[in-house]
């Protein structure tokens, strides 16, 4: 009785964005060549995600670090442990105050109001063009389509065939970079 309810899989079209730039049109190809090659997509596990770290803005950091100096690491974090009303480390509080004196900003001590991060990381893949990715990754995604490793790869390679394609030989675009492309885009 229920033969003509056999579940089939009809692959959906993604939904790429249609526009005029010419880079999203190169990405689009190749995403739509990836898709008609049918190859599988691994699954992973899921993990469990650390706490967050604490974050303090750039005027607090100097706050710290001028405290530290005048009042000493351990009365700097019971300070602001009670102050900012989370637990703030010694380790921490030192780290903040050799970075103020290796600036050299206590001798310019009531001139210093902020003490910025450092920029850390490796620089990216793509350089100029990973901005271009990202925002292409995001059109794709405010289509309704969706974005997979395959997906970000594919795309790479069309944007970088538009603009630099010598760059593209040399790159070596991994199934890590790509994941590291979609963990970049959640946060």
């Amino acid at each position: 009785m229920y033969k003509f309810l056999i579940k089939t899989s009809s692959p959906r079209p993604p939904l790429l964005p249609k526009t005029d730039n010419p880079a999203f049109q190169s990405a689009n190809t190749e995403v739509e060549n990836i898709l008609v090659d049918n190859s599988p997509v691994g699954k992973g596990g899921t993990k469990r995600k650390r706490g967050n770290y604490n974050n303090y803005s750039p005027e607090v950091r100097a706050k710290m670090a001028k405290y530290a100096i005048e009042n000493g690491v351990q009365n700097t974090a019971r300070k602001f442990t009670t102050d900012l009303g989370s637990p703030v480390n010694e380790s921490t509080i030192r780290s903040i105050k050799s970075s103020y004196m290796r600036r050299g900003l206590h001798k310019q001590f009531e001139n210093a109001a902020e003490l910025p991060k450092k920029d850390r990381g490796r620089p990216l893949l793509l350089g100029k063009y990973d901005a271009e990715l990202l925002d292409y990754i995001k059109s794709i995604r405010e289509f309704g389509g969706i974005v997979n490793n395959q997906i970000v790869i594919s795309s790479a390679k069309g944007i970088l065939k538009y603009h630099d394609s010598e760059l593209l030989e040399t790159l070596d675009l991994t199934k890590t970079w790509a994941e590291s492309v979609l963990h970049r885009l959640e946060n």
